[in-house]
């Protein structure tokens, strides 16, 4: 159910993201012909959409030049700025212009201009001569908010989704984890057939009577009893996909410090042997290796992977009492 429930959200979450997605595209992919060039921008933001198109922008001097050509003829070269963003400006006549001013420019917008053999790139040639050029105030400082590309919103997108698979992702983990657990347990449980033992108790029983999962530290899975001898074990499943690297050996982590101690103090409580059957490789219903072993031989969270070995049993062979009592 709760697998379910992980699901389900993250399927939520991943339709609105998509919906979002879909409807700021379209906001942001504009057709060349609803795009206004009515700001510094917006042009240099879309400069192909605003080539050789009219444009009416305003903007503060930064800088001018008054020039006359060899031939004699005056022209005016000037950038206006808007917020950080800055754009070239020509006029074929001296303009009457001061750095620090605003002024509104009628113009034609250029992303590649030739004049003889110069070459300008991003400017506008102001029309109507000195009546294309016209003060204005100066709006009050606001900062510029940023133009967002369909490119960026598309990024932001995946990172934001990114995020959420990585959030749900944690969160069915320990679910996944204990599913895990449980089958592998399901199929220790196989081993020790009916006709030979009895389950005295086991701890996911519990977690079904009172109708919630147990999260916490549990001292063991089930407890059997041997039906021909009495005898009883304390029995502790664990399941690793893997074998895994500390330092320069080769092993598994088993359990964490504070379990082992727990496990012990339920030993004595107990009174009778345990053991930790450990599962390794394949799939938890089908475990690749089995390795049997007591608690008093396991007093460190890491298992090496040569004492493994040692304790391998075949993973299909039912469990049996030796003549010693030993659990083989």
């Amino acid at each position: 159910m709760k697998k379910a429930n992980g699901l389900n959200l993250f399927s939520i979450l991943l339709s609105i993201l998509i919906s979002l997605l879909l409807l700021t595209a379209a906001w942001t992919q504009q057709t060349p012909q609803s795009i206004e060039c009515s700001s510094i921008s917006t042009i240099l933001a879309n400069p192909k959409a605003c080539d050789n198109r009219p444009v009416r922008i305003e903007g503060k001097v930064i800088q001018f030049k008054l020039q006359t050509s060899k031939k004699g003829k005056p022209y005016t070269e000037f950038t206006l700025a808007d917020g950080s963003q800055t754009l070239m400006f020509f006029s074929y006549e001296h303009l009457p212009l001061e750095k620090g001013i605003c002024v509104q420019v009628e113009g034609i917008y250029h992303v590649r201009r030739e004049a003889g053999s110069f070459i300008f790139e991003n400017q506008v040639v102001v029309e109507k001569k000195t009546e294309g050029v016209a003060t204005v105030p100066c709006p009050p400082a606001i900062p510029s908010l940023p133009v967002w590309k369909w490119w960026k919103v598309t990024g932001g997108a995946i990172l934001i989704l990114i995020i959420l698979a990585i959030a749900v992702g944690k969160m069915l983990k320990p679910a996944r984890y204990h599913r895990m657990g449980r089958s592998f347990e399901e199929y220790i449980i196989g081993l020790f057939p009916d006709t030979d033992w009895e389950i005295k108790d086991r701890s996911s029983d519990t977690s079904r009577r009172i109708g919630r999962r147990i999260t916490g530290d549990v001292s063991y899975d089930f407890i059997m009893k041997h039906r021909s001898t009495s005898r009883r074990f304390i029995i502790q499943c664990k399941y690793r996909s893997r074998f895994y690297r500390q330092g320069d050996q080769e092993g598994i982590e088993w359990a964490k410090p504070y379990q082992i101690r727990n496990y012990q103090n339920f030993q004595q409580a107990e009174g009778c042997p345990y053991v930790v059957v450990i599962g390794l490789g394949g799939r938890p219903r089908q475990p690749e290796h089995l390795f049997v072993l007591p608690l008093a031989s396991l007093r460190y969270p890491f298992i090496e992977k040569m004492n493994l070995l040692a304790a391998k049993r075949d993973p299909r062979t039912i469990f049996a009492v030796d003549d010693h009592g030993v659990l083989r």
